[in-house]
């Protein structure tokens, strides 16, 4: 049998892992909420930025939080890094693409001199604008993807940078 002493240092161990579990959840939640940004089609260059960096920043956070005692070998665990998880796919799916994409093309129109060519801007960052609004319905499968490079490369012919 064990002591009384061993039973409430078992039961303080306990509740500090649950303690720091629920930190995990409160990391992973907020980094889901931040990637959500990534879902609305009106979403700027700076909105993008900081879902990408609360996102990296999250993982770094709930790596640390995997090396204390018993945190990794929690029954909740997975589930909360699942959030993690999901907040990546977000900042770095095809719906970051294309916002990379109308938000570079919006840019771009607002300093361009030549009415032609901004409107032909505008048209891809609207063009842009509705596939993101349509996946959220819809997703991103094949034939959008197809749609998704299109807009990569009528980028590239403006001669717009769409990374970072």
């Amino acid at each position: 049998m064990s002591t009384l002493t061993e039973r409430r240092a078992a039961a303080i161990a306990a509740a500090e892992t649950d303690r720091q579990v629920r930190r995990l959840y409160a990391v992973a939640y907020a980094a889901s909420r931040t990637s959500a940004l990534m879902l609305n089609p009106w979403t700027s260059a700076a909105g993008v930025q900081h879902a990408t960096a609360r996102t990296a920043a999250a993982r770094s956070a709930a790596t640390r939080l995997l090396t204390l005692p018993g945190v990794a070998e929690h029954e909740e665990t997975p589930y909360a890094l699942s959030f993690i998880t999901l907040a990546e796919r977000r900042v770095t799916g095809p719906r970051a693409e294309v916002l990379a994409v109308a938000n570079a093309a919006r840019a771009a129109a607002d300093v361009e001199p030549d009415e032609t060519r901004r409107y032909g801007l505008r048209h891809l960052e609207n063009e842009a604008r509705n596939l993101i609004d349509g996946a959220r319905y819809f997703g991103l499968d094949h034939g959008r993807r197809t749609h998704v490079l299109h807009l990569q490369a009528a980028a590239a012919r403006y001669g717009l940078s769409t990374t970072g």
